[in-house]
């Protein structure tokens, strides 16, 4: 757990830093010489500060524990960690890091605290945001399942909301949120919900376009599929994710990766050995984070374990015990420091929080009685504002209710108009052609001359296919099974039948609860997911495609994919069918994103079960 959740934490907090104008991220990649001479030329206290906390980062990076702290203890000492604003959270962010690096998470987590408290006051949403996020993941890392996802969850609500600038690094921060609720489900078991949630994390992985967090996502993809004893899956979203973390150079998500490929083949001897050498190779080759490296020998020696391979599994446990006696020595020595000053700025802080309390109080009694004044002066214009917005309110009301009646009736129109047409070829056109069948099938069949046989079977077979084809289309206007046996077993049904009749391969995939909804909500869905289905045979030239429900709580996460080449912008804006998506995407009160690339074409639909019209 505390590989992926470690990963999340690092970009978070970069993530956060972007957003101070006098803590420049971009030089991070600045030689140790370099930093050390900007900091001794600063002339002035506010270069200083920067100067020392970004050395601060930058040795951290670097995983040199030791320096990173020095230079954050200079931070400190050149600021004061009572004053309200951006500088103070970071330091506090940055020293819950060192401690979570270091397993010291309790301590991380008082400072998580100090970090939300300043940041609270300045209500930014984004720091809010990371200081739960930082708190959720120490509480995972101390086994405290329940009280970690209520603080995920409280930093994915404090996202902010349509704000263009922040955008991109809402979304990065969102992959990390829903990634590590996702292992913690799969930690307690529950597997449904550690896909769907991961799924999410995909989503926000891809639409950022985030070159950590695609191959993270995919191999949690992969651990879960791994418990699950699915092999095939496990294999399919390993591979991806090595493609994904080589593109990136992310080497050491491609080490980890080769340690689970161990568990996929147990009872192969020989790809083990292969994977084990790639790894060790990889070592060799790439300055792999020494915590990557303990992670890859512990996946190792699991396997190693379960395939009883003695000799691998021996060199696997001395590289490991080595490994752990040079962290101990460096940590052992870094906690026995950091304990004793924290101990000590602690008391010391506590004094001037007492003081800092006293004023504020003081503060708080003339504030109280302003405001209180205030909001009796406001009361009565408030009271006729509300029955203003109330009117409103309901003029918005019936105006919805009567675009949901027109979209309803078109919608139902179309259907009664699918239902004849489909009635019309059934009985009209396959009746005739079963009696052009049977009256050739009076010809004396003998009597015919062997050219005439040939063209005659000919003449039989064009027309079972015919019937075949008019009922297709019958049953493909007008799905009956939607009444018989609910959506699911009609889109399994439908994506089995289209595989026979085109050369590509329609994989349908259900994960989560039951969908019960009404027949006519049932059918506008399949009617959606239908038209994004042809769309893909008719203009993709793909030879895979994806359709996959995710049914949790009172959300419907629908995703369709292809492997194709998409379509051209002309195509999307004059298509009917897509049209008709989007009228349906409104009647339901859904949303619809769209993602082409030269990988392939995404549609992803979000429906909240709560706020589809009643019908």
């Amino acid at each position: 757990m505390k590989y992926f959740t470690f990963i999340g934490f690092l970009l978070c907090y970069q993530i956060s830093i972007s957003q101070h104008d006098s803590i420049n991220a971009t030089l991070l990649s600045n030689k140790v010489y370099e930093n050390e001479k900007r900091f001794e030329n600063c002339t002035n206290k506010a270069c200083q500060i920067k100067e020392s906390f970004l050395n601060a980062e930058y040795f951290l990076e670097e995983d040199d524990i030791f320096s990173s702290q020095n230079w954050l203890d200079k931070t400190k000492n050149l600021i004061s960690l009572k004053e309200v604003d951006t500088t103070t959270v970071f330091v506090h962010s940055l020293q819950s890091e060192l401690f979570y690096y270091n397993g010291l998470h309790q301590f991380a987590i008082n400072e998580a605290d100090k970090a939300l408290i300043t940041a609270h006051k300045l209500k930014d949403s984004l720091l809010i945001s990371n200081g739960y996020f930082f708190k959720g993941i120490n509480l995972m890392e101390l086994n405290k399942l329940n009280e970690a996802e209520k603080f995920l969850w409280k930093s994915r609500n404090f996202q902010p909301k349509n704000v263009q600038k922040t955008y991109l690094r809402s979304s990065i921060l969102n992959e990390h949120i829903y990634n590590n609720i996702a292992q913690l489900k799969q930690h307690l078991k529950q597997t449904d919900s550690a896909i769907f949630y991961n799924t999410k994390a995909y989503w926000y992985a891809k639409k950022s376009h985030s070159k950590r967090g695609i191959p993270n996502t995919e191999q949690t993809f992969a651990q879960i599929y791994l418990e699950q004893n699915d092999t095939e899956n496990a294999l399919l979203y390993l591979n991806k994710s090595i493609l994904s973390a080589q593109k990136s150079n992310y080497f050491d998500v491609v080490l980890v990766n080769y340690g689970l490929m161990l568990h996929c083949y147990l009872n192969n001897e020989e790809k083990t050995n292969l994977w084990f050498q790639k790894a060790l190779d990889l070592i060799n080759e790439k300055k792999i984070n020494i915590t990557y490296q303990t992670y890859f020998y512990e996946i190792a020696i699991k396997a190693f374990k379960k395939s009883n391979q003695v000799k691998n599994l021996t060199f696997a446990q001395d590289k490991l015990i080595r490994i752990n006696e040079d962290i101990s020595l460096i940590n052992n020595s870094y906690i026995q420091n950091i304990t004793k000053k924290y101990f000590e700025n602690e008391n010391k802080l506590l004094k001037q929080e007492l003081d800092l309390i006293k004023n504020q109080r003081e503060k708080q009694i003339y504030f109280i009685a302003s405001v209180g004044l205030i909001i009796f002066s406001l009361g009565i214009w408030f009271f006729f504002i509300q029955k203003q917005k109330i009117k409103n309110k309901e003029i918005i009301t019936l105006q919805q209710q009567k675009e949901i009646a027109k979209l309803e009736a078109l919608m139902d129109g179309e259907e009664k108009e699918r239902m004849r047409l489909a009635q019309d070829l059934h009985d009209g056109i396959n009746g005739d052609l079963s009696y052009i069948k049977y009256h050739l099938s009076s010809i004396e069949y003998e009597s015919l001359s062997n050219e005439n046989k040939t063209l005659f079977d000919k003449s039989i077979d064009m027309i079972d296919y015919s019937c075949d084809q008019v009922r297709n289309i019958s049953h493909n206007l007008s799905p009956t099974t939607i009444n018989d046996f609910g959506l699911i077993t009609s889109l399994k049904n439908y994506c089995n039948k289209l595989e026979g009749f085109h050369p590509i391969k329609i994989n349908f995939q259900h994960f989560g609860n039951d969908i019960k909804l009404s027949k006519n909500i049932e059918t506008v869905i399949y009617r959606i997911i239908q038209e994004l289905v042809n769309n893909i045979i008719k203009h993709a030239d793909a030879s895979e495609a994806v359709v996959q429900i995710n049914s949790y709580d009172d959300n419907l996460f629908i995703t369709v994919e292809d492997n194709g080449k998409g379509f051209e912008s002309s195509q999307k804006n004059a298509g009917i069918g897509l049209k008709n998506i989007a009228s349906r995407i409104a009647f339901l009160n859904a949303t619809l994103e769209e993602e082409h690339n030269a990988n392939g074409t995404t549609f992803t639909i979000n429906i909240d079960l709560n706020n589809i019209p009643k019908t």
